[in-house]
């Protein structure tokens, strides 16, 4: 009988004890790691437009969204460093608290989750499932690690937050902002950028049919038959290198266009003629100015601090704190 005791009370020793803490284990097991809230208690309204929803988020919790959407595990510290440092510029210029002109999707909310009309945005969910929970888990801490160590910074210009565009991959040079948006801004400007080589379809290649060319582009493939001209004429570059303009059957384009139309990767492109093919080989990715996110993973990589780095494409800017403490 003492021996049944003992062995019934070891089983519930089992139960009380071990059981809930496995359970409880198990419970947590699943849930992001927690987060101090380091940005002044500031709250952003985030539009989702593949939902329709207006969120309100914690701006440090949404800029951890961001990094995670913007910029993969791999990347080094010193380059995320500078991602958040641009992301929360980027969100502060557009917060309507600060005079900021909002998400161009919603005018009620301060930024759209969206690459094409803000920034990119994932959860930790959706991160969990993309890259399996314990690797969604360590990115996300040391995520969390590295808003910590930037809390509070903005990239400025004259003591204001500037227009902090960035881009996947540069190429050759960033891109001038004249370039893309018809306007000059002063820390917008081409800067040499052989940092980002490593990036997945640096350099990319795609071929046309004539005919399918002249559909893309809205003429008439007629336009494209005979002559002695090559159907596709660079007429111009920008400052960074990219097409400034083209001529395709006669027609004139501007190579940001040319770019759009045919949903190539870049506007920074050669075209050559081969077996009655249009073939265009474009490098890098993105519309070039500023930032280049793999550029500065590059840097990183080659030592280069996130002070650095954002010194380096956004010239002449100056990285201060808008909290205090």
């Amino acid at each position: 009988m003492r021996r049944l005791l003992t062995t019934w009370a070891g089983l519930a020793a089992l139960v009380l004890v071990v059981l809930p803490s496995l359970l409880g284990r198990g419970c947590t097991a699943r849930t992001p790691p927690p987060q101090a809230s380091p940005e002044g208690g500031l709250t952003v309204s985030v539009y989702f437009p593949d939902t329709g929803q207006i969120r309100t988020l914690p701006l440090d919790e949404y800029l951890v969204g961001v990094v995670a959407a913007e910029m993969p595990p791999r990347f080094a510290d010193e380059a995320l460093r500078a991602q958040f440092v641009v992301a929360r510029t980027y969100t502060v210029k557009h917060m309507r608290r600060f005079g900021g002109g909002g998400c161009s999707l919603e005018p009620r909310a301060d930024v759209c989750a969206s690459p094409g009309a803000g920034q990119a945005y994932t959860d930790f969910d959706a991160l969990r499932q993309k890259l399996g929970y314990w690797a969604a888990r360590r990115y996300w801490t040391r995520l969390q690690e590295q808003a910590r160590a930037t809390r509070g910074l903005l990239v400025t210009y004259r003591g204001q937050p500037i227009d902090a565009v960035y881009h996947a991959t540069s190429g050759v040079m960033t891109e001038d902002a004249a370039a893309v948006w018809g306007r000059p801004v002063p820390y917008l400007r081409p800067v040499p950028d052989p940092y980002g080589k490593d990036a997945p379809n640096y350099v990319e290649e795609v071929a046309f049919a004539t005919a399918d060319l002249a559909r893309a582009l809205g003429i008439d493939p007629r336009r494209l038959a005979g002559g002695s001209d090559p159907p596709v004429v660079i007429l111009g570059r920008t400052p960074g290198g990219r097409v400034a303009q083209v001529r395709v059957g006669g027609l004139t384009l501007a190579g940001t266009e040319f770019r759009t139309r045919l949903g190539l990767r870049s506007a920074d492109f050669t075209v050559r003629t081969e077996r009655g093919r249009v073939v265009i080989t474009t490098r890098g990715y993105g519309h070039g100015v500023g930032l280049s996110q793999w550029g500065a993973n590059g840097m990183a990589r080659a030592g280069k601090t996130f002070r650095e780095i954002l010194a380096h494409y956004y010239p002449g800017t100056e990285v201060e704190p808008i909290f205090e403490g």
